[in-house]
């Protein structure tokens, strides 16, 4: 929980980005 919470709090674009590519290669 702390954890997503610190990302929530200070976000990264290359975090999200590399979340991004993983939920799509998911599909």
């Amino acid at each position: 929980m702390r954890d997503q919470s610190i990302l929530l709090e200070k976000p990264d674009s290359r975090l999200y980005t590399i979340i991004i590519i993983d939920m799509l290669v998911r599909l």
